[in-house]
């Protein structure tokens, strides 16, 4: 007997990561407003998320010691959002 695949993601991760791949070089400036329309989540989820994505890089962030295209992504992001 053959098991089902489980799916073991965390949704709130999810919704995080789908904030930061909203962002692009061309488009790097989004209101929670307008990441809600597009992500289809609640405003009050997207602030929120907004909230702790800063919170959590900041450190992170500033330990950067210049902005190089080989570095995450996210530590750019961050400073869009």
């Amino acid at each position: 007997m053959k098991r089902e695949k489980v799916n073991y993601t965390i949704q709130s991760v999810s919704h995080a990561l789908d904030i930061l791949e909203s962002f692009t070089k061309t488009e790097d400036e989004l209101g929670v407003t307008e990441l809600s329309k597009r992500l289809g989540l609640h405003k009050n989820n997207v602030f929120r998320l907004l909230a702790t994505l800063e919170h959590r890089t900041e450190s992170c962030y500033r330990k950067l010691p210049t902005r190089r295209e080989d570095s995450p992504n996210w530590f750019y992001l961050y400073r869009a959002a």
